[in-house]
């Protein structure tokens, strides 16, 4: 499961392990959402957004 974009799910990106959020064969969907917030390229998308709404006009 990736969440934000299922754009990454076949992208490579090692640093942020594939964008892989977890797979629902081995945990709920639930479960793997509730631990979204906590991988590297979710918090930095989240800071990302954060950042754009408290400097961008848009």
């Amino acid at each position: 499961m990736v969440p934000l974009s299922p754009e990454l799910a076949d992208r490579a990106a090692p640093e942020y392990g594939d964008f892989v959020a977890g797979n629902i064969l081995d945990r709920s969907l639930p479960a793997i959402l509730d631990d979204a917030r906590r991988l590297d390229h979710v918090s930095d998308f989240l800071t990302g957004l954060d950042r754009c709404e408290a400097e961008c006009e848009f």
